[in-house]
């Protein structure tokens, strides 16, 4: 009834505006007017708005033709269907919003060619199936928001390749199928906020390649995939405010090349991965705001160069490296309000010293007590600071010296310290009228409490004892062993009571480090206490005191954590042929890095070294020694240090030679009576064993014979006839044998008899050439038995020096006189040997 009525209204010409409406030009307004029946209406209008009344669907629609209207707004009425118009061939925008529509029609959008802009808007749609939109579709704008839609066949909006701006806010979509955009390359403005969306997947917006604004607030996407909006090369404004997000990672900016504007406030984001903004190089404004970050580092914002808006309000940060802002020279606006950085302005050096462009800071809310001279070095051109929600205590003179163009100060504070270091900031606020916004308001000294600072004279400003704490000594600097446990100690003074705060490498550190603290009346002591240390507790450790006054900051001083050097290669004992190569493993690991020395028997001489065959390879943890000579034998000491301490670790190198001659024995000819020495001076390793033969028969000791330095020398004493004939000496070790020969000849010719001087001449001159260091007790016995056989008269009374020889007999001489001692003991009786 209703739209048969509506029919014959619009068939009508040339008619007035009806009474229920109102007209202007050819726009006529008969919305509000609680119509149950269409009114009749003239045939010039061009736009009609019907919308909050109590239109319902029709049996049967018959629209004559009405070639001027071009929009119609149904809204807030109670449609259940969109209406099958006829004759609307011109209709360009149809709003059918907060009606009860739980369907898209396809065949009533069809008889509406030319249809553009279309609102569906809080309706009650759930589902968009595969046919929803003719195939003839020129929709360049429709709007879904707030449905009830669950799901979008992946070929629903195929038809729409003329939509410009799509619309899909409040809805319950969980999931995006792959194609469901694929096929939408005109799209500009895409809007999938309050829905409940967890996984963007990859290529999920791949062909979207004139889209500019994406906006998917207040969704439940905990995970977007390695190239979620790949194919986007036109995005400008991505908005993924109120989700879950955890970290921001280039893998899911993967080719937005052309982002200005990046929002993922109040998400999860505890993490900026690194070389996160490789692809987003040319954005503008980043809203961080409402995260969890706890600090911002020199490559959190690292390839930021056209940044000119962050927000950062509301995490948790409490530490900002130096240079953290040095990637961002075009900052414009920095909010870093809601955190817990105070210390940035209190104790850092010129923390925004990069920004000279900036003329909007924020940092409101960060327990701010106090302002250093060094704390706003840089900030030229900045206009606004706004430090209210900081109990401000102090301001240095010199803080405010860098900002000559600020024009807002914002201050709430009622805990200044108002004293001489002061007086500046009277005189500044006269120099500067309507620049300070807010109450200043005095907390110390008593007389001047809970006056404002406007209200006080430079006179009134005076100093005395500061309540202020005053550090007494530092955490100290040292090095700890790791496994090992270190106590930090930081010592104040103050007149009030004091709180301390520790800090790490400029990050406040957490309550599960133990401390322990001792309070007196005006001093204290806190102490952390640090167990079982690793490489995680390395750092600067600092110390703040602060009370209701002010606070005061320690310096930064080093914990190193160091590994004693552990052995990753070890020597091994080691034998070679002479001539060989001989090699000597060695690596250590340990922090800082061991440096590797050796040790040869426990000194720095090395003969190979000397005669350069001597090599050191770190590269290889390996010590060489070419051409290897019996000198080389030894045991070398590889030794690993580094500041925690020094370990060490042997091996022995043995040489093997086979048997040889260090000289050819030779034949000696003897008088009768005179004593005989023989020498069979052997070489070789291991040790060659001698064994001595006369005419083929082995030489057994007797009291005329004897062997000294290690069988090496053959003594006869009173040689005899008997004595002459062909002498032989055998030289034997596992690597072979060596026979040399010399014959004794006795000549009965007489000559003086030989005495002990004689004889101890003789031996000392022989060890000595043979290098040999031996005991001489051997003498004693020969000259006993001699003894016996000659007058004591004939027994010189001390024995002659050796002959001339350089520093190196001295041991020979050292004998020699021990020799003599031996001479002036009683005589007895010889014994066989």
């Amino acid at each position: 009834m209703l739209w048969g009525l509506l029919l014959l209204a619009l068939a009508g010409a040339s008619d007035p505006c009806p009474s229920q409406c109102a007209c202007l030009g050819v726009y006529v307004d008969c919305g509000k007017r609680g119509l149950q029946d269409a009114p009749r209406l003239p045939n010039w209008m061009e736009t009609l708005e019907l919308s909050g009344n109590r239109l319902g669907d029709s049996v049967t629609l018959q629209v004559a033709n009405l070639s001027t209207l071009r929009e119609l707004k149904l809204n807030k009425n109670r449609l259940q269907h969109i209406p099958l118009f006829e004759g609307l061939h011109h209709l360009t925008a149809l709003s059918l919003s907060h009606n009860r529509i739980e369907m898209v029609d396809a065949e009533a959008l069809e008889r509406l060619p030319k249809l553009q802009h279309l609102d569906i808007s809080r309706n009650l749609i759930t589902h968009l199936p595969r046919d929803t939109f003719p195939t003839a579709s020129r929709i360049r704008s429709l709007n879904l928001n707030y449905n009830a839609i669950e799901s979008v066949h992946g070929r629903a909006l195929e038809p729409l390749r003329h939509l410009t701006e799509l619309k899909m806010n409040g809805n319950r979509l969980t999931v995006i199928e792959h194609d469901t955009f694929a096929h939408l390359s005109s799209l500009r403005k895409l809007q999938i906020t309050d829905n409940k969306l967890e996984v963007i997947q990859a290529l999920t917006f791949r062909n979207l390649v004139h889209l500019r604004t994406l906006r998917m607030r207040r969704n439940r996407i905990h995970t977007l995939m390695d190239g979620a909006f790949h194919g986007c090369v036109s995005l400008t404004s991505l908005e993924l405010d109120e989700n879950g997000i955890g970290s921001v990672s280039k893998r899911w900016l993967f080719n937005l090349t052309s982002l200005a504007h990046l929002s993922v406030s109040r998400n999860r984001v505890s993490e900026i991965e690194a070389d996160a903004w490789e692809f987003v190089g040319h954005l503008e404004g980043l809203d961080l705001s409402g995260n969890r970050l706890l600090g911002i580092a020199r490559a959190t914002l690292a390839g930021l160069g056209d940044l000119k808006r962050l927000s950062v309000r509301d995490n948790r940060l409490s530490a900002v490296e130096e240079g953290a802002f040095g990637a961002t020279p075009r900052l414009q606006s920095l909010d870093l309000s809601g955190n817990e950085i105070s210390w940035a302005v209190e104790d850092m050096n010129a923390p925004f010293g990069a920004l000279h462009h900036l003329r909007s800071l924020h940092l409101a809310a960060n327990r701010i007590k106090s302002v250093s001279e060094k704390a706003f070095l840089g900030l030229n051109a900045l206009q606004r600071l706004d430090l209210t929600g900081n109990n401000l205590t102090s301001l240095h003179s010199e803080s405010l010296d860098p900002m000559p163009g600020l024009r807002d100060l914002l201050i709430n504070t009622t805990s200044l310290l108002c004293d001489c270091h002061l007086q500046w900031l009277t005189q500044w606020i006269e120099e500067h009228p309507n620049v300070l916004k807010g109450d200043a308001v005095c907390n110390f000294p008593v007389e001047l409490r809970h006056k404002t600072l406007g209200e006080l004279l430079t006179e009134n400003l005076t100093c005395s004892d500061t309540p202020r704490p005053a550090i007494l000594s530092p955490p100290a600097a040292q090095m700890a062993i790791k496994g090992s446990n270190v106590t930090l100690e930081c010592r104040a003074t103050a007149s009030a009571p004091m709180v301390f705060q520790w800090r790490k490498d400029n990050v406040e550190l957490s309550a599960i480090y133990e401390r322990s603290e001792e309070v007196n009346a005006t001093e204290a002591t806190s102490r952390v206490h640090l167990k079982n240390v690793s490489q995680e507790h390395a750092g600067r450790y600092q110390c703040a005191v602060g009370n209701a006054f002010g606070v005061t900051y320690s310096a930064k001083n080093l914990l190193a954590v160091g590994i004693l050097p552990v052995f990753l290669k070890v020597p091994s004992n080691v034998t070679v042929a002479a001539g060989a190569t001989a090699r000597l493993n060695c690596g250590a690991t340990g922090d800082p890095k061991p440096q590797i020395s050796w040790q040869k028997d426990g000194g720095n001489d090395f003969p190979a070294a000397r005669e350069r065959r001597m090599h050191v390879m770190t590269e290889d943890d390996a010590f060489f020694i070419i051409h290897a000579k019996t000198s080389d034998q030894g045991v070398y000491t590889c030794t690993a240090e580094n500041s925690v301490g020094v370990m060490k670790v042997n091996a022995t190198l043995l040489v093997q030679e086979a048997p040889s001659f260090v000289r050819p024995m030779e034949s000696k000819e003897v008088s009768v009576g005179a004593a005989s020495v023989l020498e069979c001076l052997a070489g070789g390793s291991p040790k060659p064993m001698l064994r001595w033969t006369k005419d083929g028969a082995p030489i057994d000791p007797t009291e005329r014979h004897f062997f000294a330095a290690e069988e090496q020398l053959l003594i006869i004493v009173a040689t005899q006839a008997a004595d002459a004939g062909a002498y032989e000496c055998e030289i034997r070790n596992e690597l072979g044998v060596a026979i040399g020969g010399a014959r004794l000849s006795v000549i009965a010719a007489p000559r003086a008899a030989t005495t002990v001087n004689d004889i101890v001449g003789i031996v000392v001159i022989t060890v000595v050439l043979c290098a040999v260091v031996t005991s001489i007790v051997w003498v004693a016995i020969i000259y006993k038995t001699k003894r016996t056989a000659e007058p004591e008269s004939a027994i010189p009374s001390e024995l002659p020096p050796p002959p001339s020889a350089p520093d190196d007999f001295l041991v020979v001489n050292i004998q020699v006189n021990q020799l003599q001692r031996m001479l002036d003991e009683p005589s007895e009786a010889p014994q066989s040997s």
